[in-house]
């Protein structure tokens, strides 16, 4: 039986890189398919993932401390990595043991190094684990990307800047969350679930203008719900499936998707914009 050891460093804590071990990314780097992977990241638990040509890999997780060592077990091979902490950010050092064959070893060598260059930090967002995912799953996973950068730009926000506007028109990061959820509405439940007249109470504006009552937190708990509701009605259609708009006479669902995308993310930059100005943050949140 053979063995090998590579390590490599990174601009990372041991927390961070722990994450992105969570969220599949060394599996990822060394070929796993991100739609495939399927974890339970807990001693007992498994792991499973396809690797397109080389076949589908399975095994178990051996022993788990969070933030320091991962040992996992999978076709009569044992590898462990351990997360330890250096002066500029942590070093992770993979051990794998009990290979059959030096040709096999020197593969793994090869194979493992990549994978620890090739690791993505910070852990996947939603839209990168469906890189290898079907249609549906890839237009799906983009808008709840950009729905959480919507979110995560109005979170933190005091009720007073929320309505802050700093540009000549209407604009203001609360009323953009509130148009976005008048417009998963309209789309979702008004066209594509057919409720009269577009699925949607009467809103002035579109949705812009913000009621006195409306606070942060409830223009987000609202917008989430729109969110739900719009996957709740898109669940298990086609996406070919069309339904009857006023002006372009026919829309497919997977036009809709495509048209929200647009939408979202085109708005989502607008809050990146005011809220850099607004308060300095910038980034986006880390996925859920």
């Amino acid at each position: 039986m053979y063995a090998l050891e590579v390590s490599h460093e990174y601009a990372a804590s041991p927390s961070e890189l722990f994450a992105a071990f969570e969220a599949g990314s060394l599996f990822i780097a060394r070929g796993a398919m991100p739609s495939s992977l399927v974890m339970d990241l807990r001693e007992g638990g498994g792991f499973s993932f396809d690797r397109g040509s080389h076949g589908r890999a399975t095994g178990v997780f051996t022993r788990v401390v969070p933030n320091e060592i991962i040992e996992f077990v999978w076709a009569g091979m044992t590898a462990v990595l351990r997360f330890e902490p250096v002066d500029k950010g942590a070093r992770l050092v993979l051990t794998h043991s009990e290979i059959p064959t030096a040709e096999l070893r020197d593969a793994y060598a090869d194979g493992w190094r990549v994978g620890l260059e090739h690791l993505v930090l910070p852990p996947l967002f939603m839209e990168e684990k469906a890189a290898t995912g079907d249609e549906a799953e890839v237009l799906s996973s983009f808008l709840a990307f950009q729905r959480a950068v919507v979110v995560g730009k109005l979170r933190g926000l005091s009720e007073d800047d929320a309505r802050r506007r700093i540009v000549p028109s209407d604009t203001t990061p609360i009323g953009l969350v509130r148009h976005l959820a008048f417009v998963e509405r309209e789309w979702f439940g008004g066209y594509l679930g057919e409720r009269a007249p577009h699925g949607i109470p009467a809103e002035k504006g579109d949705g812009w203008d913000v009621p006195p009552e409306a606070t942060v937190a409830s223009v987000i708990a609202d917008y989430q719900a729109a969110c739900a509701e719009s996957d709740a009605i898109a669940r298990g259609v086609p996406l070919a499936h069309h339904v009857a708009h006023p002006r372009l006479g026919r829309v497919s669902l997977r036009w809709i998707y495509v048209h929200m995308i647009d939408e979202t993310a085109r708005h989502a930059g607008h809050l990146d914009i005011l809220r850099e100005l607004i308060d300095g943050v910038t980034g986006v949140d880390p996925p859920p």
